[in-house]
């Protein structure tokens, strides 16, 4: 295990985390002892919040280096959020530490920060055991097999991006026009105690419909809150769909499948999409309703 194979393998994460305005920098590879140190950035991020939770990112982590060093890996995963001091400041410049982003050099590793005081707290170290490699069996994909009409369609946002909102207000009332009950549902906050009842929200609205599509992947985490939202219907033996943004289709299959679910139906729809007239939202959502039916496997 070197560098730029730790780089390598952490190149699907890393460009998630881009997509929020996030980073992670590789602060350490220990080949000797098959540690790798990283530090979470957030000082591009407009939201902090809005990155993954630091218990999600730990797993991505640990999948993608079980999956392409096929090793042993030990992570120290530093998060701001969880506060601590900067290991860039602890490893200090020393055999073996490599400073920079996964995907190129950002720092020299004789470079040095003015040290800043903060709790000694919020390291966490992740244990990633490996078997021998098996083939992955992935969870069932389903369809709907038949007619529309009668049909519970399940309707998913999270109130934040006006396109895809703008998108589900149309295709409800294209749902109703064609003899569906269409169900809508808007999600909350991820984490705490609203996170909380966000996840109730998500298993009542599973419960209550027969197929449904889950939205928008426009963004690193929004993308991954698609995904994990349409594999839970999915896991519940029903027909799911994700609808994202072609620039971010590869995160959501990479997603999907580290949830178990690599053959999750996603709808691509056009990027940038957010920033589009409402008349153009209007046609995407006549030009792709097809094609959601079609994903969803409806039939006459």
């Amino acid at each position: 295990m070197d560098a730029e194979q730790v780089r390598e393998a952490l190149e699907e994460p890393v460009s998630m985390l881009r997509a929020d305005g996030a980073d992670l920098v590789v602060v350490e590879v220990d080949a000797a002892r098959s540690r790798v140190t990283a530090r979470l950035e957030l000082e591009g991020a407009g939201c902090e919040e809005c990155v993954l939770p630091a218990a999600r990112l730990e797993e991505i982590l640990a999948d993608s280096l079980r999956r392409r060093l096929h090793a042993e890996v030990e992570v120290e995963l530093h998060d701001p959020r969880e506060g601590g001091a900067d290991p860039g400041e602890e490893a200090g410049p020393a055999t073996g530490t490599v400073s920079g982003s996964v995907a190129g050099t950002r720092r020299e590793a004789s470079q040095t920060r003015p040290p800043t005081a903060a709790p000694p707290t919020g390291r966490i170290r992740i244990r990633v055991p490996v078997a021998e490699r098996q083939e992955i069996v992935g969870a069932p994909a389903y369809t709907v097999g038949g007619p529309l009409d009668g049909l519970r369609v399940g309707l998913r946002h999270e109130g934040s991006w006006r396109s895809w909102m703008l998108i589900v207000d149309d295709w409800e009332r294209f749902l109703l026009r064609d003899g569906a009950k269409p169900v809508v549902l808007q999600t909350g906050e991820r984490v705490g105690e609203l996170g909380t009842t966000t996840a109730a929200d998500v298993a009542a609205w599973t419960d209550s419909i027969d197929c449904g599509i889950s939205g928008l992947g426009t963004c690193g985490s929004c993308t991954s809150w698609s995904v994990h939202d349409a594999t839970t219907l999915e896991g519940a033996g029903k027909p799911a769909i994700v609808a994202v943004c072609k620039e971010f289709v590869p995160h959501a299959r990479n997603m999907a499948a580290h949830l178990g679910h690599p053959d999750l139906k996603v709808l691509e729809l056009p990027y940038p999409l957010e920033a589009r007239p409402e008349d153009e939202l209007h046609q995407v959502a006549v030009d792709y309703y097809p094609d959601f039916l079609r994903l969803l496997g409806v039939t006459g």
